[in-house]
């Protein structure tokens, strides 16, 4: 029983559980908190010097706030945006009105970073898993196209490769728009699904890098 605490706790310690601080908007400004780096729909993963966002307020969560359009936050001030693995989660027509407002709270010549579940990738993988995926008992991946449907929050409603992905970018008034490496992450000593490689050893998510244009 001890180990598995001590395993627990290891693991908690490892993606930032409980490191959070709970906030609704009006407090996270008045404490002065930083609002420079902003990791949107952080879940349970909490990153070090960054203002972990999120609708749910999980164990990591800084600031409790709709992700959506981010109401009340001061536009043209953020340096950098990270998400993962969230885009999938909102609807074809929510995106483009999604990246708008993330546009809005970056500066000029500020960064966003992107990683989504790569549908070229998952394809490619799933043709060549074939015999894995017609073992009876053997789900056909539906966790990672579907979503884990654990809650209302956690269903994917829609998918992206790369040129589809870019274009909603360039659409939205982003710029420079280029993949970036899988490993190793650019947050040092984080582990989240930009790095996965699960069952079959490829990496199935699609980072990508852009900017505000200046």
């Amino acid at each position: 029983m001890k180990n598995q605490l001590a395993r627990v706790k290891r693991l908690m310690s490892r993606y930032g559980i409980g490191k959070g601080r709970h906030l609704g908007l009006d407090a996270y400004l008045a404490q002065g908190h930083d609002l420079g780096q902003l990791h949107l729909g952080c879940g349970n993963i909490h990153l070090p010097g960054w203002c972990n966002v999120d609708v749910i307020n999980t164990g990591a969560t800084d600031l409790v706030l709709d992700i959506r359009s981010l109401p009340g936050l001061p536009r043209g001030r953020a340096e950098r945006i990270y998400s993962c693995h969230v885009l999938e989660h909102f609807s074809h027509d929510e995106i483009p009105g999604i990246l708008a407002s993330w546009h809005e709270v970056l500066k000029s010549g500020g960064e966003i970073r992107l990683s989504v579940p790569d549908l070229d990738a998952i394809t490619r993988i799933y043709q060549a898993n074939l015999e894995h995926f017609n073992v009876p008992g053997h789900q056909p991946w539906i966790a990672l196209i579907y979503g884990g449907q654990k809650d209302e929050y956690d269903f994917h409603k829609t998918g992206f490769n790369f040129c589809w992905l870019k274009y909603l970018l360039e659409q939205a008034g982003f710029s420079s728009v280029e993949r970036y490496p899988n490993e190793p992450h650019f947050v040092p000593g984080v582990i989240d699904n930009s790095i996965g490689k699960e069952r079959f050893g490829e990496y199935f998510s699609l980072n990508v890098v852009a900017r505000k244009r200046g």
